[in-house]
């Protein structure tokens, strides 16, 4: 019986041939395709550690921005304004601390409502928009201003806050802004408002209460730069105290006041007539 002779099939030898190329082929494309795999595995990994990094500061964030956290980092700041308003105030001391905080509460809500119409409080939008005396000064009235209603309320027999306490937060909060943010720049706190408007508005525990904190900020701020200003004016307002024991200079003093207010109120009523007046101006011929 014929066997078939499979050696000398022709078929058989370029079958092998080509399954041997295409193992190799394969092999081949395996090994192109391994280091593109290991990159991908890497830059998969580069992702998820800045995400786990992204959320870990998110965290964080939330952590530290906390009025508790704001209280035990600014411990030092605090205990100096409470003995000053002490010292100032005695023996009427719950009395001047409600009239400070009531004062901080509304020069953070005065802050943010100038901020939400700029016709509300354009002296302060131009002073955002233009670095100039004009800008500066007009601002520094405006908080200045913040002692002018219980001034003539107080004068007119109306004692609903502390008077002491209203100069000496009048004082606290326009010099914070103008000399410590303003002119030593101790930090980037304001900086961020001038370039975040919504944010930092100031003071600092009340951004952190009412959720106005920069994105950029991963901490409360450190306080500890009003110490100075406290103690200045703790001294500035003794000294005023004691002079004003004086029947004529407390009238004297009264007197100079009531005009340098009047000042105010017209230079204001002027700027912002004259501001509005011009940005009515501005839009209608573009």
């Amino acid at each position: 019986m014929h066997q078939p002779n499979f050696t000398e099939n022709p078929d058989i030898p370029e079958l092998s041939i080509k399954t041997h190329e295409n193992t190799s082929s394969e092999k081949t494309q395996q090994q192109q395709l391994k280091p593109q795999e290991k990159k991908r595995k890497r830059e998969k990994k580069k992702r998820e550690k800045k995400r786990e990094k992204k959320r870990e500061k998110k965290t964080n964030r939330e952590n530290n921005m906390t009025v508790l956290r704001s209280i035990q980092t600014n411990y030092l700041s605090w205990i100096f304004l409470a003995v000053s308003i002490y010292i100032l105030s005695y023996p009427n001391v719950l009395f001047a601390y409600v009239t400070f905080f009531i004062l901080m509460f509304c020069a953070y809500f005065w802050h943010a409502m100038s901020h939400m119409n700029k016709y509300l409080s354009i002296i302060h939008y131009y002073h955002h928009e233009h670095n100039n005396f004009f800008s500066h000064f007009s601002q520094m009235l405006i908080e200045l201003s913040l002692g002018a209603i219980p001034f003539f309320s107080y004068q007119a027999g109306y004692t609903f806050l502390d008077p002491w306490v209203v100069i000496f937060f009048t004082l606290f909060y326009t010099t914070i802004h103008n000399v410590n943010y303003g002119t030593l720049r101790v930090n980037n706190v304001h900086k961020e408002h001038h370039e975040e408007l919504f944010c930092n508005l100031g003071p600092d525990i009340c951004d952190v209460a009412f959720g106005t904190k920069s994105d950029r900020d991963m901490d409360v701020e450190n306080t500890n730069h009003y110490i100075p200003n406290i103690l200045a004016l703790t001294i500035l307002i003794l000294f005023l105290q004691y002079i004003c024991k004086n029947a004529f200079i407390y009238k004297m003093i009264v007197q100079k006041t009531t005009h340098f207010y009047i000042f105010v109120g017209l230079f204001l009523g002027i700027s912002t007539i004259y501001l509005t007046l011009e940005s009515i101006y501005t839009t209608s011929s573009i």
